[in-house]
């Protein structure tokens, strides 16, 4: 399903590594988290299991927040990143998580408050890393999502940048997203991180709590993998980004490498877990 001979090419500017040697940049080490279980994954459930898959379109919510498991879920989510630093540092330097980076969407503004509030992590709200589809509803016409206003006092101390979108009318541009859009939006989402992790003057660690099918599509572009990812609520999949420079004034190479996916509260420790493994140069 992969091999360390998987190479793309990641945007202008950037190749896969080649054979010569460089100088290696600073890792960026990312924590893809999906949000805790929503209204809309336990109606989904619910609809399944009675043969009522076809209320789903009229039934849903056009931005769910957590069901109370889902809360229960979010808060050992905290537990398990503050109680269990192996998770991302692997060599025991004591390096914490530096940065979460949530989407706009309320289930993942709301998993991502408990680890802000237990672990005091810098946490910045990005809409771009919101779920297939955006903010829709059959019967409720144009839909922009919760206003900047509506996060900042609900979720206090989280920070929306000014050129992120958000603003006094919402984040959502309204309509239904398509699959193709959403997978041109990954790319761009992987191109960010790749510009992060060239801007790094150390090894950092940073958080993304987003969403089910978008982080399938984003961790597929920058594995270059051939399949999706079915991935549990609140489980953590991690992923380092370097980006190396071959020669002055010539292009930079980046190399993505995946410790692990898809461990959950009850994986156990991620080592026994581990199901990849690889190195892909991009």
């Amino acid at each position: 399903m992969f091999s360390s001979e998987n190479t793309a090419e990641v945007g202008s500017g950037y190749k896969q590594l080649g054979a010569k040697g460089g100088e290696d940049g600073r890792v960026l080490r990312v924590l893809f988290i999906r949000h805790a279980e929503s209204e809309n994954n336990r109606l989904y459930r619910e609809l399944c299991s009675s043969g009522r898959q076809d209320f789903w379109d009229y039934d849903r919510y056009s931005d769910p927040p957590l069901t109370e498991e889902g809360w229960i879920q979010a808060e050992d989510l905290a537990t398990r990143l503050e109680q269990n630093p192996q998770l991302y540092d692997f060599a025991g330097r004591k390096t914490g998580i530096k940065s979460l980076y949530t989407s706009a969407m309320y289930r993942a503004l709301q998993t991502t408050s408990p680890v802000y509030r237990r672990m005091k992590i810098p946490t910045e709200v990005w809409p771009g890393i919101h779920e297939t589809g955006g903010v829709f509803h059959m019967n409720e016409g144009v839909l922009r999502g919760l206003t900047r206003d509506q996060i900042l006092v609900e979720f206090s101390g989280y920070h929306i940048a000014k050129s992120s979108g958000v603003s006094s009318n919402g984040w959502w541009r309204g309509g239904v997203e398509t699959y193709d859009q959403m997978i041109e939006r990954a790319v761009s989402s992987k191109k960010v991180l790749v510009d992060m992790a060239s801007q790094l003057e150390e090894d950092t660690t940073v958080a993304v709590i987003s969403h089910g099918s978008f982080l399938s599509a984003l961790i597929r572009s920058l594995t270059q993998a051939n399949c999706s990812f079915a991935l549990l609520n609140t489980s953590i999949s991690c992923i380092d980004i370097q980006v190396s420079t071959v020669e002055e004034g010539d292009d930079d190479y980046v190399r993505v490498r995946l410790h692990y996916l898809n461990s959950s509260a009850t994986d156990g420790p991620y080592w026994d877990k581990q199901l990849l493994a690889f190195t892909s140069n991009m």
